[in-house]
């Protein structure tokens, strides 16, 4: 299902960053399980539309870096085209010669940015338990030790994906520093707009981003407790591996044992469109995922329970998976990437970063998996 046509990407990617509105009517937030949309009560059937929040800023990302960049657009055409048929060529070619190791091990850094008057545990200066919780979440979805993946639903079963990857928190800066992987950061000047996350803040804590996978927790402007965009992350592209932008950022609020926007925004990280992505005219990319129209969170309440596996939305003849991790769907439901989905990844992890003949440079972040023997040697996840 790889999708060729540029300009069509684009025109859809942008269609996508508008923010649903709140609807009025029989609407309820629900905050307990993670779920960072707004939809309409579970009780009312009358099928009407359900107005919902983009929780990821993925879509928006790109939109900014077309602006900023006039490569940009370039290199998506590349990334469709060239570069990750490359990836995986190269991929299953080792694959095929057991030689890639059976788990990948990625450097984390956590840069905590808060107040200078909160404490350890106060308000945006989150406490050491709620890293490792997220540490320990992250690494179940990313290794299928998740509640949930055993039991996923026999329609889906043939196709779930283990991506064998370790995030383990840094161990050694890039000074070779002793640390925790946690840096925190007293910033008391005003965060209004992404620009400040995304040039004053990580210009000024950024680790090398080769080396090291940055995670900030910040107030995301416009974002509460309810909800709103929680977090976003890149692209692998050449200009963005290595430079300070790259990471994932990640609101305080949302960051914590058994929240997966991390999990999502890693997921885009390593190379993965939204499972949605341009709707049934669209494509991710990933040829195993069915294609989706919308995202799950705009369709209705789902009740899952992590064995309890209900019929999905259905678009473009297809039901939505709204167990994948790329989905926009509740926590609870999400437990899975695709084995296509995975593949990319760790083609992504793995890759060789050369120079096509074409001129197009590979992206890779094989140096992170590099770097881990260095920063992270005995891949540590607790404090």
């Amino acid at each position: 299902m790889m999708l060729n046509a540029l300009h069509k990407f684009i025109l859809v990617t942008i269609s996508m960053i508008l923010v649903g509105s709140h609807s009025e009517n029989n609407t309820e937030i629900f905050t307990n399980d993670m779920l960072h949309f707004e939809e309409s009560d579970p009780n009312n059937h009358n099928g009407h539309a359900h107005a919902h929040h983009e929780p990821c800023g993925f879509d928006q990302s790109i939109e900014e870096m077309i602006e900023k960049d006039p490569e940009y657009e370039k290199h998506l055409k590349n990334w469709n085209q060239q570069v990750l048929p490359k990836l995986l060529e190269e991929y299953y070619e080792k694959k095929s010669r057991g030689v890639l190791p059976a788990f990948l091990s990625v450097p984390v850094v956590f840069h905590i940015v808060h107040k200078s008057s909160e404490g350890i545990g106060q308000g945006q200066n989150i406490s050491n338990d709620k890293i490792v919780g997220q540490m320990q979440t992250f690494n179940e979805d990313f290794s299928a030790t998740n509640s949930g993946w055993n039991d996923v639903p026999p329609r889906w079963a043939g196709i779930k994906g283990n991506p064998e990857v370790n995030f383990c928190l840094a161990e050694f800066d890039p000074q070779g520093n002793p640390t925790t992987g946690i840096n925190r950061v007293p910033w008391d000047s005003p965060i209004t707009t992404r620009d400040h996350i995304n040039v004053d803040i990580k210009n000024a804590t950024a680790w090398p981003s080769d080396k090291y996978y940055n995670i900030w927790t910040v107030p995301i402007p416009g974002t509460t407790a309810n909800g709103g965009v929680v977090g976003w992350a890149y692209f692998p592209f050449p200009g963005t591996i290595g430079s300070a932008i790259d990471g994932c950022v990640l609101d305080y609020r949302f960051t914590d044992r058994g929240q997966k926007t991390l999990t999502h925004e890693a997921g885009h990280s390593f190379g993965l469109y939204h499972t949605f992505q341009g709707g049934c005219n669209g494509d991710d990319g990933i040829d195993d995922t069915p294609k989706q129209g919308t995202p799950t969170s705009s369709t209705g309440y789902i009740s899952c329970n992590g064995s309890n596996w209900p019929q999905g939305a259905m678009s473009c003849g297809e039901e939505h998976m709204y167990i994948n991790y790329m989905d926009y769907s509740r926590d609870a439901c999400t437990v899975t990437f695709t084995q296509g989905q995975v593949d990319v990844m760790r083609a992504v992890l793995t890759g060789s970063p050369i120079t096509l003949t074409t001129g197009v440079t590979l992206a890779s972040r094989k140096a992170l998996t590099d770097n881990a023997a260095i920063a992270s040697p005995s891949c540590n996840v607790s404090i």
